[in-house]
């Protein structure tokens, strides 16, 4: 009689032991419990196949039909190359995967801000293109090349090609946001601040900013601006101001190590984020705010 109920109370403390370690890897950032709770405000999350994502931009924002283009180095059946998936995030449905017409050290994207059209470039002066350009501008729907330029040593162009970005007093780094009214950009004492456009400083949005270990993402209308932010300890985490006041709107960790850029939501209401999560896979996890 005492031998089973030891044997019993052995076999107690192991499922409460297990039932114990299931919610808590289910309470772990997108997953089940997570979810369902809205403790991360992680609301879905889809395993990429055979796709290394790109480091700073990866994605598009969606579209209206829900669909975006990741960018990187993509299996297709001629074996990885440089290429983009055209993908519904939310299901995972891909509409095709497509070469894109550049080679060896494929490094950068910048987007149009109306999302059709991407400058893809690359770290090397030469044989990245055809032809001596440095960027291949193509339709983010399908790859298609539109035209090769030259942008120097300009890798990695902060606005697309053409359009308007901050001048003096600004630096490099600058981009307009709150519909071209305000500026954010790293300040003299490494802080990240929206500025009005004569460069007096309307809120400090970051104490500390670097600029290697941070990625700014504004949003498709300017009225919000991402900031993914990488640890060591504790993962990436994502911080998503309002551009017209500083206000911070939405801050969350993204459950693993990530060195891209969010991307957004056509309805600016979530964005979503590639993360290396458990085991070296990646996942593409959308978070609402």
């Amino acid at each position: 009689m005492r031998k089973s109920l030891i044997a019993a109370a052995v076999v107690g403390v192991a499922v409460l032991a297990g039932l114990g370690w299931m919610i808590w890897w289910s309470l772990g950032t997108c997953r089940p419990l997570d979810r369902l709770l809205g403790l991360s405000g992680c609301t879905h999350n889809l395993e990429l196949i055979d796709f290394t994502p790109l480091t700073h931009t990866t994605m598009t924002p969606t579209q209206v039909d829900g669909m975006a283009s990741l960018f990187g180095q993509v299996r297709t059946a001629d074996g990885y190359r440089p290429g983009l998936i055209r993908l519904d995030p939310m299901t995972g449905r891909e509409e095709g995967r497509y070469p894109l017409a550049i080679q060896n050290g494929f490094t950068s994207v910048v987007l149009s801000s109306d999302g059709k059209r991407a400058a893809i470039g690359c770290s090397q002066r030469r044989n990245c293109l055809e032809n001596d350009d440095s960027h291949a501008v193509i339709e983010v729907a399908n790859g298609r090349l539109i035209e090769t330029i030259d942008l120097g040593l300009d890798v990695y162009p902060r606005t697309f090609p053409g359009e308007p970005a901050p001048g003096a007093p600004f630096n490099y780094n600058a981009q307009f946001v709150d519909n071209g009214q305000k500026v954010v950009t790293a300040d003299e004492e490494r802080r990240l601040v929206l500025q009005d456009l004569a460069g007096n400083d309307v809120a400090v949005l970051e104490s500390r900013y670097t600029p290697m270990d941070n990625w700014l993402t504004v949003s498709p209308s300017s009225r919000y601006v991402a900031m993914l932010q990488r640890s060591d300890r504790s993962g990436a985490s994502v911080k998503i101001w309002d551009s017209g006041n500083g206000v911070l709107v939405g801050a969350f960790q993204i459950g693993g190590d990530s060195r891209i850029g969010v991307a957004w939501a056509h309805d600016e209401t979530a964005v979503f984020a590639v993360v290396n999560s458990d085991r070296q896979r990646r996942h593409l996890r959308r978070f609402a705010f």
